[in-house]
């Protein structure tokens, strides 16, 4: 039986992420997962195998950096992408080395998750 490819969203925010997790899921056909934490992202990660997990700089249990560090041994080529309003410069230097696709602001729409996926759909061809 084939599983619906799913995106994982990490974040403890409310309803602000409504809008960009419903046109993530109505624009990608992928299931969208939402946990609180980075300990269940981790957990998820391993069970379902995400095309790609979304998450807040700071977690209730973690730095969302450090998140990601923990999902490469999991999924080396797992596309991330970070929620954060730090200057792009600073971004890109805390985030070196980590592979991290893209960085989203902190509260993202629709319009982000738009670019998101074209973004992602560009690296999962190879372009």
């Amino acid at each position: 039986m084939h599983r619906k490819a799913c995106i994982l969203v990490v974040s403890a925010a409310g309803g602000e992420l409504d809008e960009f997790c419903r046109v993530l899921a109505e624009e990608s056909g992928c299931e969208i997962l939402r946990v609180p934490d980075g300990k269940t992202a981790l957990g998820e990660a391993r069970r379902k195998t995400p095309r790609a997990v979304i998450l807040a700089e700071e977690l209730l249990d973690m730095p969302g950096l450090e998140l990601v560090r923990a999902l490469l041994p999991i999924h080396a080529f797992i596309h991330t992408a970070v929620m954060s309003d730090l200057p792009a410069e600073a971004f890109h230097e805390a985030a070196e080395g980590l592979g991290v696709m893209a960085q989203l602001p902190a509260a993202p729409r629709a319009a982000d998750a738009r670019r998101f996926l074209e973004r992602l759909k560009r690296l999962s061809a190879g372009g």
